[in-house]
């Protein structure tokens, strides 16, 4: 019994086997996925770190950097307490489970604040919307704890390995919760960004934007990639992926998912509020056509600039300031 135990046991916690079951199955989807992620995170890290710091350490902390601080280093904790509890022969199961669920309720309301902070300075001209999203964090970050409810632990013999079992219709629930906020942040922005109310007569509110009917398809397809919502999709499939193994019946493929899940909604999170918070509030990416500052997101009409603005800004800040000076040869002679 002890050989069969210390077999289980790994010198490195951070070993990329111990994300996987045995199931062989199992092993190469979660590893394909667990290494496309993950170097989509280490890629993020290590490409903005001048940005990280200046958050981090260049600024006042404070409560917004509190929650960013919580979304960026909760995953590698919950990975840690997620590899130990698979591979270590650990003593206290119901307490590594219950760890792992704190790391991971972590991670999902530090990263539903980061979205609601994003979705208040999009929608600053619009309290109502305002409260509205923060009570939409509320609820999300309510159905987070059901991690509590939603995963156990138990020991298994012989090897005292500490397995996670899963009580479905939470886990369904707490998923369906989580889609619906980010279906929510994703489709907010990228249509409020879209919107342009340069041709309305009417101020904007929250019932003209019901009433709101088309968007190019040109400016959708540049606010989409530009504003990082191409992130949402991967993080769609992958609850998608957990609600359908929650009805077939695999606990593994539903427990590896939502380790991935955490991780890529920490990324998409901690992405967005930075460049939020260091001056980029009207777009997330630069190579985009379209240039909003905070001026024009805090304005009463909010509304994207127009061709003939962002051309007459170009000029202004490269200098060709065109003057009305009449032709040379048309002067009148005095």
């Amino acid at each position: 019994m002890s050989n069969m135990a210390l077999n289980y046991t790994m010198s490195n916690p951070l070993a990329p086997e111990a994300w996987v079951f045995s199931n062989p199955m199992t092993l190469k989807i979660f590893v394909s996925g667990a290494f496309g992620i993950l170097s989509v995170l280490i890629w993020d890290i290590l490409s903005s770190l001048p940005e990280e710091f200046a958050l981090i350490f260049g600024r006042r902390f404070s409560f917004p950097t509190f929650f960013y601080c919580l979304a960026r280093f909760s995953p590698v904790f919950f990975m840690s307490a997620h590899n130990i509890i698979l591979t270590q022969k650990v003593g206290n199961c119901v307490g590594w489970v219950l760890s792992l669920n704190v790391f991971y309720t972590c991670t999902h309301t530090a990263s539903g604040m980061l979205f609601l902070l994003r979705l208040r300075a999009v929608y600053a001209e619009l309290p109502t919307l305002k409260w509205a999203f923060s009570g939409l964090w509320v609820i999300h970050a309510a159905s987070c704890t059901l991690s509590f409810i939603a995963v156990h632990g138990l020991l298994v013999e012989p090897v005292d390995q500490c397995i996670p079992i899963l009580q479905r219709p939470y886990w369904i629930i707490m998923f369906f919760i989580q889609a619906g906020y980010e279906l929510t942040v994703c489709v907010a922005v990228t249509y409020k960004l879209c919107a342009d109310t340069a041709t309305e007569p009417e101020p904007l509110s929250f019932w003209w934007l019901l009433r709101r009917r088309k968007i190019p398809m040109s400016r959708l397809k540049a606010r989409f990639l530009a504003d990082s919502q191409a992130y949402f999709v991967c993080v769609f499939l992958i609850k998608t992926i957990i609600i359908i193994a929650c009805f077939v019946g695999n606990d593994a493929v539903q427990l590896n998912c939502g380790l991935l899940d955490n991780v890529l909604i920490s990324l998409i999170a901690t992405r967005v509020h930075r460049r939020l918070r260091l001056g980029r509030r009207g777009l997330l990416a630069g190579n985009t056509t379209f240039t909003v500052n905070m001026a024009t997101l805090t304005a009463p009409n909010f509304r994207a600039p127009t061709i003939e603005e962002q051309r007459s800004s170009q000029e202004l800040s490269n200098g060709s300031v065109r003057h009305n000076y009449p032709p040379q040869g048309t002067q009148s002679n005095k």
